[in-house]
């Protein structure tokens, strides 16, 4: 506690307070005040010492320190200050505490109703020395009144006189309501006194009171409405009265002390309202309408009717505009109907005043009187009752833009006092909007992340029933078909080609939609042409071409004829580090092919350049069959005249025959129970038929037949495919696994694209947050929760990258200007593409795939970080690694 005063002078008026330091709980010192029951306290802050009461304590989380609770210097005075000093210093103050000091020391408070209670006992005392009452009386520069019996006014000290503005010569023997101009005085002729609303009277009361006990009161808050006869409206003030009997002239009179508290009492309450809509907003969850009670309380200080948020990110060319609140009697939507020609408005035009000033420049704009207003919609808003608007602007950054839009159905309705209090609760309500803003585009990635995995997880099923599908394929013609067929599953296109070069054989295909002009199907050869030539170095010989048209599944034969490809895209077929061929895609629309139907078009190449790679080696075998079969017959080939008798059989067909057939004459009409008729069907469909022995051992052998000779006689070859069948499935096992490796890899990173954008603006929203925001845990969860999910995501690219790879011999030197060639026709033409190779050998063992997947990307992220263009370069160029730099890099050996 604090030691004792020296100074007997206001020895009596000072009161022991303990004390309490800047790095103190709020909550601890709440504690103290409970328990120890004293009522004021004083704190050491850097900025000087506070006088507080636990009600400057409401409202603030009890975890902060003293420091963090917005407390502002309590004003001092001197040990050695006069009881007169005191008093005016109480009264220039205008608070209730003041902190006595020696020097820098704290020595206790002084309050004004200890002041005032001494006061007053001082004056009693003095009494019977009428002249030195007279002095304190008159010099006091606290308004004090003395009332007769009949709450007539009998002197008035010069305080009344400078803080009420009356004259003492002007209300002598008037009732004091009248005095103080009470504007119940004015309900009845006869004045003060004679209102019903005077029977309830306070201050009528707490006069007639002391009179009858003889004791004085002390501290009573007194609410009287004031009105000059000449104002139009009435206004109410709040004094703290003190009333003590004395006696004038034989009778029983009061000294009345009054204490304008009306500013304290309005701070007070403004004090709660803050208090209120923090809670309020400090309970709200994620996607939760607290502003709507916000506003409901804010209506208690300020005459709204409708609050209004307008919004507006950088580039956008509407602004959104979104109702928060308004009263239940105000109709809003015949306002819009008359400005906008509908009842429902979510997006104002950037252009509509005053929207275009608000976002150029960071200012409150007010009308006053929107019957004067400035704009064309204000005459509109007056006519249903509107009267004055006020634009304040919440949150105002170069990218985000947030205003708020309040409006009052009375004339002048915002005042000084309501800009300030608009100024208390901006920063509350600028983090909610802006919380409410993050949660919104989380939902929205959310939403477009669900979506994109969808359409990932279609296009995989998509490729995954292609790839079975070009498995069993037998000709380039039905090879093509299949791929563009599945192709417009995944990408709308209007026309789409593929061009082959097989030796010299070509082969070119168009599947289109709509009709074609002539114009655009030459475009479409040339553009083809040319980049396999530019790609290839081999030239075509175009007069040998022969295009196969077809139509699509959807084809309308009756829509607009396609005169013009404003979108299109090219991608090779590479097979053993060749360009064999291309694969095109066309639409009328400008940039209508996303990145991602780009990749898919590149997976879908790869996937046709696996299966040529197939073709071309079956076809080969086929080859190699017919002249081993002239030579050595290791196949089991058999002849059969007109009559379908054996006239020739080679020892291998002799083998399989018994379990082909089972008939015991010589006619073979049927193998594996399959008619040769319907084989030869099946051979000339460049097909075969398979038949499965079951053994044991089981064997799959192909059975084909065709005619020979003019007599119809018909060869039958009989091939065991066991092992092949087996390695075939083998390996288009490894390409499904493949593509499905690729695809996975290319959703997990899109997938981990998106989880760095909602981590990074969950810490840029923590980093605008207090230590003991309620908000920062919820937030923490969010980048807590995103950093897992990264994790997961890295598992999910660790296993994209053990799919299985045919690593072979590829110099990388060729390999990378073959690929610069791609990346030319890829990339913006704003880009310029530079390589340096320095003289060497770099041949390696990779996957080529791979490797231009790699280069591929790296091109892909140099592009998005070079969105006005600029100089793209590849470095190619030996480096040695030490034991030491090897550990650094895991995985490499």
């Amino acid at each position: 506690m604090i030691d004792s005063l020296e100074d007997a002078g206001i020895q009596e008026v000072l009161e022991k307070v303990p004390i309490f330091y800047s790095n103190d709980s709020v909550d601890e010192v709440l504690k103290q005040f409970k328990q120890r029951g004293f009522s004021f306290a004083l704190v050491h802050l850097e900025k000087g010492w506070v006088c507080i009461s636990s009600n400057n304590l409401a409202g603030v989380p009890l975890m902060r320190q003293l420091r963090d609770a917005d407390l502002k210097p309590s004003p001092t005075i001197s040990k050695n200050i006069s009881l007169s000093s005191l008093l005016k210093k109480l009264q220039e103050a205008k608070r209730q505490t003041l902190i006595v000091m020696d020097e820098k020391k704290p020595l206790g408070i002084v309050r004004y109703e200890k002041v005032i209670e001494y006061l007053l006992e001082k004056t009693k005392k003095a009494y019977e020395y009428s002249q030195q009452v007279s002095a304190i009386f008159k010099g006091s520069p606290i308004p004090i009144i003395v009332v007769d019996k009949d709450t007539r006014v009998v002197e008035i000290s010069r305080a009344v006189e400078q803080e009420i503005g009356i004259y003492p010569e002007k209300v002598i023997g008037k009732v004091v309501g009248e005095v103080l101009r009470c504007s119940h005085r004015l309900d009845d002729p006869r004045g003060c006194g004679f209102s019903p609303f005077c029977q309830k009277c306070e201050l009528q009361k707490s006069i007639l009171k002391t009179l009858k006990i003889g004791r004085p009161q002390f501290n009573k808050e007194v609410t009287i409405p004031i009105k000059i006869k000449t104002d139009t409206e009435v206004s109410e003030r709040v004094f703290l009265i003190n009333t003590t009997p004395i006696k004038k002239e034989e009778e029983g009179a009061v000294i009345l002390t009054l204490q304008d508290i009306t500013k304290r009492k309005k701070a007070e309450k403004e004090e709660k309202l803050l208090s209120k809509i923090y809670h309020l907003l400090a309970r709200r969850k994620p996607g939760q309408n607290m502003i709507r009670l916000s506003f409901e309380a804010l209506k208690e200080h300020i005459p709204l009717v409708l609050a209004t948020l307008f919004t507006w990110e950088s580039g956008d060319k509407l602004i959104k505009r979104k109702l928060l609140w308004k009263v239940k009697e105000f109709d809003v939507s015949p306002i819009l109907g008359e400005i906008f020609g509908k009842k429902k408005v979510d997006y104002i035009p950037l252009e509509m005043p005053p929207a275009k000033e608000l976002s150029k420049q960071k200012q409150v704009l007010l009308i006053p009187d929107l019957r004067s207003g400035p704009y064309n919609w204000c005459k509109i808003g007056a006519k249903y009752n509107l009267r004055s608007v006020i634009f304040y602007p919440l949150i105002y950054r170069e990218d985000f833009k947030v205003f708020l839009m309040l409006a009052s159905s009375k004339v002048r309705a915002f005042t000084k006092e309501h800009l300030k209090l608009l100024d208390k609760v901006e920063p509350v309500f600028a983090a909610t909007i802006e919380s409410g803003y993050l949660w919104d585009k989380l939902k929205n990635l959310n939403a477009n992340l669900e979506k994109r995995i969808k359409q990932r997880t279609f296009e995989l099923q998509i490729l995954y029933e292609l790839s079975k599908k070009i498995g069993y394929t037998l000709s380039y013609n039905e090879l093509f078909q299949l791929i563009l067929r599945y192709l417009h599953r995944i990408v709308d296109y209007d026309v789409a080609a593929s061009f082959l070069n097989i030796g010299k054989e070509y082969e070119f295909f168009i599947k289109k939609v709509r009709p074609l002009t002539s114009k655009v199907k030459l475009e479409i050869k040339k553009g083809i042409i040319n980049a396999f030539c530019q790609l290839s170095d081999v030239p075509v010989e175009e007069e040998r071409l022969n295009i196969k048209t077809f139509k699509a599944k959807n084809y309308n034969p009756r829509a607009p004829s396609i005169k013009n490809l404003a979108s299109s895209f090219t991608v090779p077929l590479i097979v053993n580090k060749k360009t064999i061929g291309m694969i095109f895609v066309g639409k009328e629309e400008k940039s209508f092919f996303s990145e991602e139907q780009i990749r898919i078009l590149y997976t879908l190449a790869n996937q046709a350049s696996i299966s040529i790679q197939r073709l071309q080696s079956l076809l080969a075998k086929e080859q190699t069959r017919v002249e081993t079969a002239i030579e050595s017959m290791r196949e089991g080939v058999i002849l059969l005249d007109k009559t379908r008798h054996i006239t020739a059989i080679n020892p291998r067909a002799r083998e399989l025959l018994p379990f082909l057939t089972s008939t015991d004459k010589d006619v073979y009409r049927e193998f594996g129970g399959v008619k040769i008729e319907d084989i030869i069907r099946l051979t000339k469909a460049g097909r075969h038929q398979e038949i499965v022995i079951q053994g044991p051992p089981k064997r799959i052998v192909e059975v084909t037949a065709s005619f020979f000779g003019k007599d119809e006689g018909v060869v039958v070859v009989v091939d065991d495919v066991t092992e092949e069948r087996e390695a075939q499935r083998r390996i288009e096992q490894q390409e499904r696994l493949a593509t499905i490796g690729q695809l996975a890899g290319g959703i997990a990173h899109d997938f981990n694209n998106l989880l760095t954008s909602i981590i990074g603006f969950a810490q840029l929203g923590l980093m605008k947050l207090g230590t003991a925001h309620p908000l920062r845990k919820d937030l923490e969860i969010i980048i807590s929760q995103g950093q897992r999910a990264s994790e997961l995501i890295r598992q999910i690219l660790d296993f994209s990258r053990r799919s299985i790879t045919e690593k072979k011999p590829l110099n990388l030197s060729s390999f990378l200007k073959e690929t610069m060639k791609l990346l030319r026709r890829t990339l913006p033409e704003n880009i310029l593409i530079h390589w340096e190779i320095q003289p060497g050998d770099y041949t390696v063992l990779a996957d080529p795939t791979h490797i231009q997947q790699l280069i591929m990307n790296l091109a892909t992220n140099a592009r998005d970080a070079m969105p006005n263009g600029g100089t793209l370069t590849f470095h190619l160029k030996k480096v040695l690694l030490s034991k030491e730099d090897v550990q650094s890099y895991i995985g490499l050996s």
